[in-house]
């Protein structure tokens, strides 16, 4: 958790458990042959059910239950949190003046590159140096102090650019990019057009 100092509160893991001292980054991979039938256009639907329904909403929500699962059991305690964005903006009013209002988001793009599982890549998503950016990832906050694994120190995206060219609708504007630093590594990150 000691890496998630410089983290604004309404993104801060302590927002929504005090007593966190550890966050635990869980990635399951997209295998690379559920893209194939949308990059060739002959199966439009091997990508949507498997890369963003099953791999996120069981394979990977079922790990992530059996990890909390096995930490409460082990007597700590174990706040698994899903995938959302962001972005999601606060709902409500805060409870105390010392807390932000309700919808504290954990970033987990953020958080991975913090747990070490990889960069932010061109695109802004997390790039693995095993999957590249193909992966679901979701986050246990815990009170269990675990050792901190090393951040990632290889490069995993070169920034050349060819995510900017290869997306049909032109989304990818790498000349109005931005930095981004997490943990002390920069990453240029192009703006999408979403």
């Amino acid at each position: 958790i000691d890496r998630f100092g410089d983290v604004p509160q309404q993104h801060h893991p302590s927002m929504i458990f005090p007593e966190a001292r550890s966050v635990i980054a869980l990635a399951k991979r997209i295998t690379r042959g559920c893209l194939r039938g949308t990059e060739e256009g002959t199966n439009l639907t091997i990508y949507p059910t498997y890369g963003m329904n099953w791999v996120p909403h069981r394979f990977l929500a079922s790990a992530t239950v059996a990890v909390a699962s096995f930490l409460e059991d082990s007597g700590y305690e174990a706040v698994p949190l899903p995938d959302l964005p962001p972005q999601t903006p606060p709902m409500g009013v805060a409870v105390r003046p010392d807390l932000p209002a309700p919808n504290v988001m954990v970033d987990f793009i953020d958080a991975a590159v913090r747990c070490g599982l990889g960069e932010i890549g061109m695109m802004g998503e997390l790039m693995t140096p095993e999957f590249g950016h193909r992966q679901r990832l979701t986050l246990i906050l815990t009170d269990a102090e675990l050792e901190a694994s090393d951040l990632c120190s290889r490069q995993v995206c070169t920034q050349c650019g060819k995510c900017a060219s290869a997306c049909p609708l032109g989304a990818v504007d790498v000349k109005n990019a931005h930095e981004v630093t997490t943990c002390g590594k920069t990453a240029t990150v192009a703006k999408i057009d979403v």
